[in-house]
């Protein structure tokens, strides 16, 4: 009976001191992620490959998260972004730390390249159909976006309106007030040989007539320039008294810049819309 009264009550200095030893563990294995992080990035590739098989989802994610990714002020945020991009599954959670962690510190807007990235990353992921995507993580993740951003991931087909003359566009550069037909509708495409930071645009009436916008061009208003190319060259499309016209970038002056913001608006339900309303 006594032995048994003693047992119990070392059993809760017991579990503690394993906890520590658990933590003081997962703490060690997080400095060696910041180790291997810094190091070859094929071999941080196939470490976390490794780790992805070798430990649990749990371990994963604890691991991950004890991660302190900011502890070095002068890491370049944007490199060390691509070099966690998700290939395996631990390093998807360590993905998600870092966004969190930038988050939380308020610095994702230290690095214009941060957001942008991040959205893109998990369009490739949705678009994927990766295992995970339906996870809560991902999911508050992409929650915590701006509107812009999160319309981004989630939709395929965007109406362009543009963001004071509330004008949409049609191809051959036509405009028309609201979106009132099914060529008001553009599919995204990534442009994977440009870095991740473009997208094309095709016009679903027309498939020759495209806009190009550059990622790192998003704003905190949630608009964007839609562009004729993406070479140093290009123009930029600008509406100024219900006409569009296009402008050399080296021509851009603050009078002109709201004649050219865009906003990029999920039209995936448009066609169905029309077909109520309108009997299109």
């Amino acid at each position: 009976m006594v032995e048994r009264l003693n047992l119990k009550i070392w059993l809760p200095f017991l579990a503690l001191l394993l906890a520590n030893i658990q933590d003081s563990y997962s703490y060690q294995l997080a400095k060696t992620v910041l180790q291997q992080l810094n190091g070859n990035g094929s071999q941080f590739d196939a470490w976390t490959q490794e780790l992805s098989e070798q430990l649990s989802q749990e371990e994963q994610q604890r691991m991950a998260w004890n991660v302190q990714f900011l502890e070095n002020s002068g890491e370049d945020l944007g490199e060390m972004q691509k070099r966690l991009n998700p290939h395996n599954q631990f390093k998807l959670y360590l993905w998600m730390s870092f966004y969190w962690q930038l988050r939380r510190s308020n610095r994702l807007g230290s690095d214009q390249r941060l957001l942008p990235h991040f959205a893109m990353t998990l369009r490739q992921l949705r678009k994927d159909q990766e295992p995970h995507w339906n996870s809560l993580q991902l999911q508050n993740m992409l929650q915590s976006l701006p509107r812009s951003l999160r319309d981004l991931v989630k939709s395929r087909w965007f109406c362009l309106k543009h963001d004071r003359d509330q004008l949409y566009v049609l191809p051959n550069g036509v405009v028309e007030l609201g979106a009132n037909s099914n060529c008001s509708m553009w599919q995204a495409e990534e442009l994977l040989q440009t870095a991740n930071y473009w997208l094309r645009l095709r016009n679903i009436c027309e498939l020759h007539a495209t806009w190009f916008i550059n990622m790192l061009q998003y704003n905190k208003s949630g608009t964007y320039m839609l562009l004729n190319t993406t070479d140093t060259n290009s123009s930029i499309y600008c509406i100024r008294n219900g006409e569009g016209y296009l402008l050399r970038k080296d021509q851009m002056e603050d009078h002109l810049e709201n004649d050219c913001h865009w906003q990029l608006n999920d039209c995936t339900q448009l066609p169905m819309m029309l077909r109520r309303y309108y009997k299109v």
